[in-house]
């Protein structure tokens, strides 16, 4: 039996900064309520000041750049507490 491990891609960290979260998703949102669903999609970051770095897990590949990281705190938050005002 041979035991063979590929390589995976490397991880590379994304950082989110919060004002740009809060002007792409249109309302505001701060950085707890940010660091808060990223604990709750179990991902690992660090704090800075008014940014978040997330350093993506092996199983979410679809974590890349920032935008990918503010949709997730639109899902969590709640589409439904989105402003219904065009941009």
């Amino acid at each position: 039996m041979t035991d063979w491990q590929g390589s995976l891609p490397e991880a590379k960290p994304v950082t989110l900064r919060v004002a740009r979260a809060s002007k792409v998703i249109g309302m505001p949102v701060t950085q707890p309520e940010c660091a808060g669903v990223l604990r709750r999609l179990g991902l690992s970051f660090s704090e800075g000041d008014g940014t978040l770095t997330v350093t993506p897990p092996s199983w979410r590949f679809d974590i890349s750049i920032e935008e990918d990281l503010i949709e997730e705190v639109a899902r969590v938050v709640g589409y439904q507490r989105l402003p219904s005002t065009p941009p």
